[in-house]
């Protein structure tokens, strides 16, 4: 019982460690890519940033797949709960951990790059025309 819970527990932290890094590099990616070329108006390659993003999954997947499954998504660990592939209670708590990750990588890009590069050069947020239900909306379709 005891090492069913270490092991649940290790696997959530990692989730969390993956999630918060996911987070920071992905929107800390384009947020530099953006601000890299913003004073020249030039047009921002969007490979640049997307093979980063591509790259930190990968990387991270490797580096928590063995201890967690590398889910790094509540939506990949909700699939796999419907699934019957992992049991609820390490759904639960893998689900929680990757939210709490995901908003302490995007804390600390916050912290790291200042409020208006984290709003306008990151992507963080909502467009000014799109409601908060229709960026939740946008965002549970689109994962």
């Amino acid at each position: 019982m005891k090492d069913r819970l270490l092991s649940e527990l290790r696997g959530a932290y990692a989730e969390f460690l993956a999630s918060f890094f996911l987070v920071f590099f992905a929107a800390g990616s384009v947020s530099a890519a953006v601000s890299a070329v913003e004073p020249t108006a030039a047009t921002v390659e969007p490979t640049n940033y997307s093979l980063a993003i591509g790259f930190a999954i990968t990387i991270l997947a490797f580096a928590i797949g063995d201890v967690s499954g590398g889910h790094i998504n509540p939506a990949v660990t909700l699939a796999f709960a419907v699934t019957g592939n992992i049991s609820l209670t390490r759904s639960a708590l893998y689900m929680t951990l990757q939210l709490l990750g995901g908003l302490a990588g995007g804390a600390t890009l916050l912290g790291a790059v200042g409020e208006h590069n984290y709003h306008y050069h990151s992507g963080i947020g909502v467009a000014p025309d799109v409601t908060p239900a229709g960026g939740f909306a946008l965002e549970f379709m689109g994962t």
